[in-house]
């Protein structure tokens, strides 16, 4: 059905419909590429903050008591 849509479009309508699913496509790349981007620096922060705990934990001996690494 599609196809049969697409024999009526001008060629100006064409190019202007595989224009937009390009455009279309670039812009799920780039918002999947943000999301990684995203993920990565979550993933830095939680390593961060868990290795600031585990620096605080080392130097306290009260800490060390209580916190089982």
């Amino acid at each position: 059905m599609l196809r049969l849509a697409s024999l009526f479009l001008s060629q100006q309508e064409r190019f202007a419909r595989a224009r937009r699913r390009a455009l279309e496509a670039e812009l799920d790349a780039r918002l999947q590429r943000r999301k990684a981007s995203r993920a990565i620096l979550n993933e830095r922060a939680r390593i961060g903050a868990a290795t600031k705990v585990h620096e605080q934990v080392a130097r306290d001996p009260l800490l060390r008591e209580q916190v089982p690494f």
